[in-house]
């Protein structure tokens, strides 16, 4: 299929979004299967060309579907989550900044920095409160002070989250995942717009941050151990249930996940530079964690969600406990390209040879549910 786009924005998420909306643009298709839209054309799939067309529509001003101008919080010059939500979410905005970013035109492209930089600003550096409640007595959260290099949940200008703040954050690791996914993000950025000031200002940033997740890589094997709550869908992920009844540490597959693709994008960022000893440090750090991946994967060819540091694994399906498929960290792996396509094709077919896991078309986070929350060990998700 060919396409040629009349004028450049994300289409990869939004094309999620409008494959439940009505016809919103009423492109031409010919007998030769070509379509002309409003913002593309070209031929192939009429239905998914007219798909990619609609998709547009998000960040245009229209009547019908809301438009990327309404997140814009004037105040702070960067976009918020939404009425109601008044800070940044790394795990919310991942999938939008992630497919906005190759094709955002000002003044969109930089209000998504600005955006970003409400963590970077209050990064942790082992000093800092996150005053997430206004003082740093206000409520647990307040208190917080972030190891260095650390990110966080949310952020508005002058406080950070640093942990997941759903659930029980008495029991919550760092947010290890959302701080690889911030790298990620931050890369994107600087591989798209190229410049060398922003490269100087943020790579000293995203190397901190590196070295936070590297702080818990485990030298037997090169996975990372962290415990409840640290991976991006948090809580989630329940850790490692104790004889005591705590909730110790795992292996966490999403985590070797995006901080790969993180690693994937500094070593890139740090050809542009030259800097030729870090280059070789992340190239390492890339190869070990790569190596690493297939103690995360099941025979059948997908990763798991963790991995006890005893050997149980889960999120294999057919097991009597944990017997469940991850969606998260599966399509992360294939969108990321953190495996080869033959690793991506099984991905794939386990994802379709399972159709609970898309009930409704979209992918769910797992299925048939979670038996090993922190809340709920032992029970699958839903039951009483």
């Amino acid at each position: 299929m060919q396409a040629k786009i009349f004028n450049a924005c994300p289409l990869i998420l939004a094309v999620l979004f409008t494959l439940a909306l009505p016809g919103f643009i009423q492109g031409q298709a010919s007998l030769q299967n070509r379509y002309k839209g409003k913002y593309c054309e070209g031929t192939g799939d009429i239905e998914y060309l007219r798909l990619i067309d609609e998709s547009f529509a998000f960040y245009y001003p229209n009547p019908v579907v809301p438009d990327i101008s309404m997140l814009y919080q004037t105040d702070w010059d960067t976009f918020v989550e939404g009425a109601g939500w008044d800070a940044w979410w790394i795990q919310n905005s991942y999938g939008f900044s992630y497919a906005a970013t190759p094709f955002l035109q000002e003044p969109w492209f930089s209000v998504l920095q600005h955006s970003w930089d409400l963590f970077w600003n209050r990064q942790g550096n082992g000093k800092d409160t996150s005053l997430w409640g206004g003082s740093a007595h206000a409520n647990p959260m307040s208190s917080l002070v972030g190891p260095i290099g650390s990110l966080g949940d949310a952020a508005s200008p002058g406080r950070i989250a640093f942990k997941q703040g759903d659930g029980d954050q008495n029991v919550h690791d760092w947010f290890y995942e959302a701080a690889a996914a911030g790298i990620v993000m931050q890369a994107e950025i600087l591989l798209v717009n190229r410049h060398k000031k922003a490269l100087v200002y943020y790579l000293p940033k995203m190397m901190l941050a590196c070295d936070f997740i590297e702080k818990t890589r485990d030298p037997k094997n090169n996975l990372f151990l962290v415990g409840p709550a640290s991976n991006l869908l948090a809580p989630s992920y329940g850790g490692v249930m104790q004889a005591d009844g705590t909730f110790g540490k795992g292996y966490l597959a999403g985590l070797s996940i995006n901080y790969l693709a993180a690693l994937d994008r500094m070593v890139e960022l740090f050809k542009m530079t030259g800097d030729e000893k870090k280059l070789s440090e992340y190239e390492h750090r890339q190869k070990i964690t790569r190596e690493s991946l297939p103690l995360l994967m099941t025979p059948a060819g997908y990763f798991l969600k963790s991995l006890e540091p005893s050997g149980i694994k889960h999120g294999e399906l057919g097991q009597a406990h944990y017997g469940y498929l991850e969606g998260v960290s599966n399509a992360d792996a294939v969108a990321f390209r953190v495996v080869d396509d033959s690793i991506a094709r099984n991905i794939y077919k386990q994802i379709a040879a399972f159709p609970e896991i898309r009930p409704f078309d979209f992918l769910l986070t797992n299925a048939p549910g979670l038996d090993d929350t922190y809340y709920a060990w032992g029970r699958t998700s839903g039951e009483g």
